[in-house]
């Protein structure tokens, strides 16, 4: 629109749709003048997305941009960009490879160059490799649009950021699972241009301590290491291929819990979150006897013993130093045997497993005779007496 004309002077302003370098005339009932060139300089509004990763589309949006893109061009970060549809407000393109962090761009027509806005540059996450890990474990991270080197950019496991970086590039980050994170997570890049997409990761539990090593069943067992997650949830722990059921405490670095029923001899102690399994920790689990039913017998007679852990293999039952070689029943809560020969007086009874041997518990050995060499004699004539559990010497025992 014209906004003041007098004999010497018009002021008028650039009319939309002109672009590039026109002639300016001025046009009269008598006739059109000369033409002097004017450079129409684009405007550069905003741009649509103001952010994007490498060969996603952004828009720049304007006037003064010229029907066709002809000479013209659009630099983004010191580069020119790939061009598509190009009209006199509006010119899509490709963010080229090779930018990070936040860019200037800036169309250039016949008119001259527009003013700047900036454009971040959003990293992309290609793979992670491994997928999985415990704390502390590196891990490489491949894509673009990281940046040359780390400056204030970070990785994130879930909500944690990592604090130890092995090597920083444009395309590949090293960097260490940091503690603190378990289960199943999302990595990210966060540079000056943005956040990256998430790429799934699992934190694998790791299992670094037990203490005790060694226990009966409800022995209560500090499990300590990184990655078993802040809260139980549904993450849980097993002596072999028995599951926990009772615990006193949940945390990131330790789980106290008891050993479960079912559980026996040399076994294995994992952690499993949503993250995976732990790598195992051995643990033995103790046999324990609660009774020996009789509390007393003769050599040959049946003994039930009833406790825990008596979990079948290399096992056995011993009398004293004297071990059973007879047995009726052995179930993981029971075992049924015969008093063998050799064993006398009050004798301890233990279970051993590949656990270990069990607490023991007294048993009266009752002698037995089988025999007498005569069964009538005077008085003082020497009697032999044959049967068992006689014991290797006298001591306080007699004869009557």
């Amino acid at each position: 629109p014209v906004t003041s004309w007098t004999d010497k002077q018009i002021t008028c302003g650039v009319p939309p749709g002109a672009s590039g370098v026109v002639p300016v005339k001025v046009t009269t009932g008598a006739g059109t003048s000369n033409g002097i060139d004017f450079s129409v300089v684009p405007w550069l509004d905003h741009l649509e997305p103001a952010s994007g990763t490498a060969g996603s589309s952004f828009a720049l949006c304007g006037s003064g941009f010229g029907p066709a893109q002809g000479k013209s061009f659009v630099v983004i970060g010191g580069r020119r960009a790939e061009c598509g549809s190009w009209k006199d407000d509006q010119v899509t393109c490709t963010v080229p490879g090779g930018l990070s962090r936040v860019v200037q761009v800036s169309i250039t027509t016949e008119g001259g160059a527009s003013r700047q806005l900036s454009f971040g540059i959003v990293p992309r996450i290609d793979r992670i490799d491994p997928n999985a890990g415990v704390v502390g474990s590196a891990v490489s991270i491949t894509g673009a649009s990281f940046g040359p080197e780390k400056g204030v950019s970070s990785v994130s496991f879930g909500d944690t950021a990592a604090t130890e970086y092995a090597s920083w590039a444009d395309g590949k980050v090293v960097v260490r699972v940091p503690p603190g994170v378990s289960g199943a997570i999302k990595v990210t890049v966060t540079t000056e241009g943005g956040m990256s997409n998430a790429v799934d990761f699992r934190v694998i539990p790791l299992v670094s301590a037990l203490d005790p090593t060694s226990g009966t069943v409800s022995t209560a067992v500090k499990v300590s290491g990184t990655g078993f997650g802040r809260a139980q949830g549904s993450a849980y722990v097993t002596f072999g291929t028995t599951k926990v059921t009772e615990y006193a405490s949940w945390s990131d670095s330790q789980v106290v819990c008891g050993v479960p029923p079912g559980a026996g001899g040399r076994t294995s102690v994992r952690v499993t979150t949503a993250g995976g399994t732990s790598a195992p920790a051995a643990f033995r689990v103790v046999p324990s006897v609660t009774s020996v039913v009789p509390g007393s017998g003769a050599v040959g007679d049946a003994v039930t013993i009833e406790g825990s852990a008596f979990v079948q293999g290399n096992s056995f039952v011993s009398f004293g130093s004297v071990r059973a070689s007879r047995y009726v029943s052995w179930s993981y809560g029971r075992v049924v045997c015969i008093v063998p020969p050799g064993v006398s007086g009050v004798s301890s009874v233990r279970v051993t497993t590949s656990g270990g041997a069990s607490n023991a518990v007294d048993f009266s050995v009752i002698p037995t005779i089988t025999r007498m060499d005569q069964y009538a004699a005077e008085i003082g004539a020497r009697l032999t007496i044959t049967g068992t559990a006689f014991g290797d010497s006298q001591g306080s025992s007699q004869v009557a």
